[in-house]
């Protein structure tokens, strides 16, 4: 069963966390704030393999440069959040805390936080 964490006009925070994510897929970290709470900082998860292929680009050539660059090939950038005059579709968002294991790319990672309130998927057996 999912449960609810949190519930804004924009967006729904659920616990979901024994699905397989993708490149693509956005995940919340919540964190908290001095006067507001618990809020959340939002990232998409993304892959150079992917990212290689959405480009038309060789895959090969891509993560060998990433790897020589010291690149991981797993990652998570962060989103930001804009308030609109206009009505948007409502998102279901799932939240991870750090230290959690996430499923995704048929692999395990942990998340780890990172430098400026970033995160970094460390690959778990």
């Amino acid at each position: 069963m999912t449960r609810i964490l949190a519930n804004y006009p924009a967006l729904t925070i659920i616990e979901d966390k024994d699905r397989e994510f993708t490149d693509g897929d956005d995940i919340a970290v919540p964190y908290k704030s001095a006067n507001h709470g618990t809020l959340y900082n939002f990232y998409r998860l993304g892959s150079v393999e992917d990212f290689a292929r959405r480009n038309n680009e060789d895959v090969d050539v891509v993560l060998a440069r990433a790897k020589q660059r010291g690149r991981d090939p797993y990652y998570a950038y962060g989103l930001a959040v804009s308030i609109t005059a206009w009505k948007k579709e409502k998102k279901v968002v799932p939240a991870f805390s750090h230290g959690d294991v996430i499923r995704a790319f048929g692999k395990k990672f942990r998340i780890v936080p990172a430098p400026n309130q970033n995160i970094r998927l460390q690959e778990v057996e």
